[in-house]
């Protein structure tokens, strides 16, 4: 029993310096093999075509809201005199599992012929022409196409929600878009 107290402590002290890491590695294999499960293809419904996160991405989605909320809890098991840190730790972690629960199964976009439709838990939704659009860019930084409007803001189209490739392709056939430089200094011309 005190060999196997003293291994777990030996891996522990090794381990825990490079933890985030580990993390970050995990994190980003996790990530590339996500973007590889997404459908390039579009799903349809009636007479709309629909962008929606698929179900790799959604358990995934929930998977951070219970780690989110298993650390959350565990911080806020802590002592006194880390009252803020679990308070720091445990909210930035609960208030992430929950963004990303919200964005995996409450966002979409619906698209036919005449219109984009948008439907987000951060904003109303939106019905928005396809000649209202003038400009499409894509984020590497952040993942995602932005195509811009004249009178509806922006939509933010993410790299992993299914369909984005057919979305693309329809873009470009609907409406020719001039290519402008985003924070990263990389534009796609659409």
């Amino acid at each position: 029993m005190e060999k196997e107290t003293l291994l777990i402590n030996y891996v522990v002290e090794r381990l825990l310096p490079l933890s985030g890491i580990i993390g970050t590695i995990i994190g980003l294999v996790w990530l590339f093999a996500l973007s590889r499960m997404v459908r390039r293809v579009v799903n349809s419904t009636g007479s709309r075509f629909v962008l929606k996160y698929g179900w790799p991405i959604r358990i995934s989605g929930f998977l951070v809201l219970a780690i989110g909320a298993g650390i959350a809890f565990v911080a806020f098991q802590s002592s006194r005199g880390q009252t803020f840190m679990a308070i720091l730790v445990g909210g930035t972690c609960g208030a992430a599992g929950v963004y990303m629960a919200l964005e995996t199964f409450f966002v979409r976009i619906e698209f036919d012929d005449l219109s984009i439709y948008t439907f987000s838990p951060w904003r109303r939704s939106r019905r928005i022409a396809w000649t209202d659009i003038v400009k499409c860019q894509f984020s590497v930084v952040n993942q995602w196409y932005v195509l811009e409007t004249r009178d509806h803001g922006k939509i933010r189209i993410s790299c992993y929600l299914s369909g984005v490739d057919s979305f693309l392709q329809y873009v470009r056939r609907t409406k020719p878009v001039d290519a402008g430089d985003d924070a990263d200094g990389q534009a796609d011309q659409i």
